[in-house]
């Protein structure tokens, strides 16, 4: 690479937080299951009976219905109580969540340049959490964190500062992903939306991921109808 375009490239630090392999266990794991058939979700922790949160996707692919409890929308009587509606804008492709609030109606929360405002549901124990890459690859495995973000600092203070309170990992054949909650002693209110932005941005790969694939697909390929003389 020349010398001169140094100046315009912008390295950011990928590695993840020295917390994750230090033997410390977070304050709440829950695993995200896609089940066979490629529609429907489960998430919960480990020794749950049954699942804790459900998703399924739409019929388009850019909408998942998230309810709590093991209901979904599968046919069964108890469809569990509905939660959310994440939802891919269709100009900007980042996903935006609709909580189903009895209290409040419905709220929506978009995640605009992977940033989430957590204090209202966290009554102040959190602020302005802000997604970092620790490790992907095209279509397949991906990590993140999520971790506190300060918007006074610069940006290298504020990298400094931020706390991890989120990460999240899903394998390589996107079916399987754990959710880490590392702040102690948030409410269930938090912590279900925590995860409910973490499914957002695991959905979210894996609906690029179907574009992706889709794209390569309708790229060009070979008229295999023709005979092979007029090839």
């Amino acid at each position: 690479m020349p010398a001169w375009m140094e100046k315009f490239i912008t390295r950011e630090d990928v590695s993840p937080d020295p917390r994750r392999s230090s033997g410390e266990r977070p304050a709440v794991d829950v695993h995200y299951t896609a089940l066979h058939g490629g529609h429907k979700r489960i998430l919960g922790m480990q020794g749950d009976t049954e699942p804790r949160w459900v998703s399924v996707l739409g019929a388009w692919g850019s909408k998942v219905k998230v309810t709590r409890g093991a209901g979904g929308d599968d046919g069964k009587k108890d469809q569990g109580t509905k939660l959310a509606v994440i939802d891919f804008h269709n100009l900007t492709l980042h996903p935006h969540i609709e909580l189903d609030r009895p209290d409040y109606g419905v709220t929506k929360v978009s995640l605009m340049d992977g940033q989430f405002d957590a204090s209202e549901c966290s009554d102040g124990a959190l602020g302005i959490l802000r997604r970092k890459e620790t490790g992907s690859a095209y279509n397949g495995a991906a990590t993140w964190e999520m971790r506190t973000f300060d918007p006074s600092l610069d940006a290298a203070a504020a990298a400094a500062a931020s706390e991890l309170i989120v990460s999240a990992s899903i394998d390589a054949g996107q079916l399987n992903g754990v959710i880490s909650i590392w702040r102690a002693g948030l409410s269930e209110e938090a912590i279900e939306q925590l995860v409910l932005v973490a499914v957002s941005q695991i959905e979210y790969i894996k609906f690029i991921t179907r574009i992706s694939q889709r794209s390569a697909v309708m790229g060009g390929g070979r008229a295999t109808w023709m005979v092979a003389q007029a090839l």
